[in-house]
């Protein structure tokens, strides 16, 4: 049986608010059932974070109208 593969996404934050939004993002994964593998912000990086998903479509709905998440770096 093989494992399905995520991919890496990137979120670009309001920066200073990269832990509150990847709080934000695993909390409602967990609430809504949404297909997330990780979310992570490194402290190094200001405005940015990163989600590992199947798919788009789960990063879409995981960011949708949160406060501090501007909009996916494609």
């Amino acid at each position: 049986m093989t494992e399905a593969q995520g991919k890496i996404y990137v979120i670009r934050t309001t920066a200073g608010q990269e832990k509150n939004v990847a709080e934000s993002i695993y909390a409602r994964a967990v609430a809504e059932s949404i297909d997330l593998l990780s979310v992570f912000s490194p402290g190094t990086l200001k405005g940015y974070v990163f989600i590992e998903a199947l798919s788009a479509h789960s990063i879409e709905e995981a960011i949708s109208g949160l406060r501090h998440a501007r909009a996916r770096v494609q």
